[in-house]
């Protein structure tokens, strides 16, 4: 019988604690975030990483230890071809996918934009960060159905940083989380930037990246807390607050805060 790892403890209870599993990329476990009344993140049931396509068998192994519900995959079906998850131990986890691409937030879209000059790259990426929460809707409503239940969810994009990273921050919002803890989390993607930085250069954006300064495309890689502000004023702008963001776009019912709150925080 293949012997079953256990999954690595948390490194601490800050925000976006990493977890080491092997051939993981910017995988973190939500547990221990501040929420709200002073309640936190219970361990374990909110997981947040970059593409799966890396694990090793051992890696797969620990994630699949941790008894996940689900897997929500942010990465649109051409993402997926070219980075396939393809681990033996998650196979039987189930999984939801997008099966169409929404124009204006895939990388290829994007990346082309991100050449011209420092500032056109961060006005570029704010302007997907203001697309993104209404592209990802029925994602999210994936994400929501899982977390709702109290159930372990991971959920991805490619580097898991920008699909990612807003997912998590409706979540936390919609769990009570203070702005600066939130904005906490989103930064930490910075711990990996340079190994998105390796990929990126050596990539099928190389010859671009190494003809132009690195200044004038480094703002697409990174977590920028502008980006996120960004995000959170288009949903003010259309619905007020986060939770009726989720009532109006999500299907969610109005208490959804109060239900998620009871599945996942703890004193």
């Amino acid at each position: 019988m293949a012997r079953t790892a256990e999954a690595p403890p948390q490194q601490g209870r800050g925000a976006g604690a990493a977890l080491s599993v092997e051939g993981s990329r910017n995988l973190r476990d939500l547990g221990g975030i501040a929420c709200a009344d002073g309640r936190r993140l219970r361990a374990r049931r909110v997981l947040r990483c970059g593409e799966l396509s890396g694990l090793s068998a051992e890696g797969a192994q620990q994630l699949a230890a941790l008894r996940l519900a689900r897997i929500v995959d942010l990465r649109t079906p051409s993402e997926r071809r070219r980075a396939p998850t393809t681990a033996a131990a998650l196979a039987e986890v189930p999984r939801w996918q997008c099966t169409t691409t929404t124009p204006g937030i895939e990388p290829q879209a994007v990346i082309p934009q991100c050449f011209a000059s420092p500032g056109c790259t961060v006005e570029v990426m704010c302007g997907l960060y203001r697309r993104l929460p209404f592209a990802l809707a029925e994602a999210l409503a994936a994400l929501l159905e899982t977390a709702v239940a109290g159930r372990a969810v991971l959920f991805h994009c490619a580097a898991g940083k920008d699909r990612t990273g807003v997912a998590a921050a409706l979540l936390l919002a919609l769990l009570g989380a203070r702005r600066d803890a939130i904005l906490a989390d989103y930064v930490a993607s910075q711990r990996v930037q340079a190994l998105h930085e390796a990929k990126f250069v050596a990539g099928a954006w190389r010859d671009a990246a190494r003809a132009t300064p690195r200044g004038h495309w480094l703002p697409l890689l990174q977590a920028d807390p502008r980006y996120l502000e960004a995000m959170f004023d288009a949903v003010a702008a259309r619905h007020r607050s986060v939770a009726h963001y989720a009532r109006d776009c999500l299907g969610q019912t109005i208490d959804i805060d109060e239900r998620l709150r009871e599945a996942l925080l703890e004193w």
